[in-house]
């Protein structure tokens, strides 16, 4: 789509990235200012609007554009709750857009949606607001970066130049009993006063310790045992028997020596232990313990038939009966 002339104006379509860019460069200040009406109150009508929401409803807009800068659909009440800011507001800032060539209308309103607005630029938009050259946005954004950082001494003056000690490794002792340095930094010179050598400042932050203040560390102890002299716990290493894996089995090169429960901790050797005890042979009858005892068997004796144990199968009253018959 080309370039259209809107009475004298030359107004051609601009790309959504192409009129971002500009809007960014471009200088807001001014352009909607308050109203010329003065109210009962005493104050305009209408106050006027800061570049910052200016440049957010035009940004907004410019939001619902497509690549090429079209089909920009938005109604002011939905510009209105992106950017939380009234409607009247709204309409007052694409009234300003359309006057200034920013925005063009293309078609009228559908079901849903507002007025069909597209991204243009005017011909003579430099010569009705200001525009900055991509270099002065350049300088202008490291003017403002290097004013936020603001000068190394802080913000009340230069920074102090050193001073020179020619004692080094100590305090110097002052005969008056005090010295008043001043120092640079944030809200102007501070005085510190010192109430005398070595003693305590006064007054504002002392000057950053350095290493010729700070007494010399000996890390040599000639006379002093050095795990006493740390003070932090030192871990304390279980002993050599305590370490497992350390010993091993003679036999077969596993682990060696005794479990908890005395049994040997190699593998192997606990197999063979069971082994020989499954395959051991039986005790003696001699060892065997006899839990019941054995019964005497009754039998009847051959003289009269009473009960008797003994082996003849004779009772204590026919033995010696027999015996005498014999």
């Amino acid at each position: 789509m080309g370039a259209r002339l809107m009475g004298e104006r030359e107004i051609r379509p601009a790309g959504r990235y192409e009129w971002e860019g500009i809007l960014r460069r471009t200088r807001a200040t001014g352009l909607v200012g308050a109203s010329d009406h003065i109210g009962k109150n005493g104050k305009p009508t209408k106050g006027a609007v800061s570049p910052s929401l200016f440049k957010a409803v035009a940004f907004a807009f410019a939001s619902y554009a497509n690549t090429d800068g079209g089909s920009v659909r938005p109604g002011d009440a939905t510009i209105a709750v992106d950017v939380e800011c009234s409607i009247k507001t709204v309409r007052t800032i694409r009234t300003t857009l359309l006057d200034l060539g920013l925005l063009q209308r293309v078609g009228g309103r559908r079901a849903g949606s507002g007025e069909e607005y597209r991204l243009t630029i005017p011909g003579d938009l430099l010569d009705r607001v200001e525009v900055l050259s991509p270099a002065q946005h350049l300088l202008a954004a490291r003017s403002v970066r290097e004013a936020a950082r603001g000068k190394r001494g802080g913000s009340g003056g230069p920074p102090t130049p050193p001073v020179d000690n020619p004692a080094v490794g100590g305090p110097v002792d002052h005969p008056d009993g005090s010295i008043v340095a001043k120092l640079g930094g944030s809200g102007g010179p501070t005085e510190i006063g010192y109430g005398g050598s070595g003693g305590p400042a006064s007054g504002g932050p002392p000057d950053p310790r350095t290493d010729q203040d700070r007494p010399p560390k000996s890390t040599d102890h000639p006379d002093a045992d050095l795990r006493t002299a740390v003070t932090a716990p030192r871990a304390t290493q279980p002993p050599k028997t305590q370490i497992p894996g350390k010993s091993k089995c003679a036999e077969h090169g596993l682990a060696g020596g005794l479990r908890d429960d005395g049994k040997p901790a190699c593998p192997l050797c606990r197999v063979v232990a069971t082994r020989e005890l499954n395959t051991a042979e039986p005790p003696a009858a001699d060892n065997v313990v006899q839990f019941r005892p054995r019964q005497a068997e009754l039998r009847a004796c051959l003289g009269c038939c009473a009960p008797t144990d003994h082996p003849d199968r004779l009772c204590p009253a026919c033995r010696p009966a027999q015996s005498g018959a014999s």
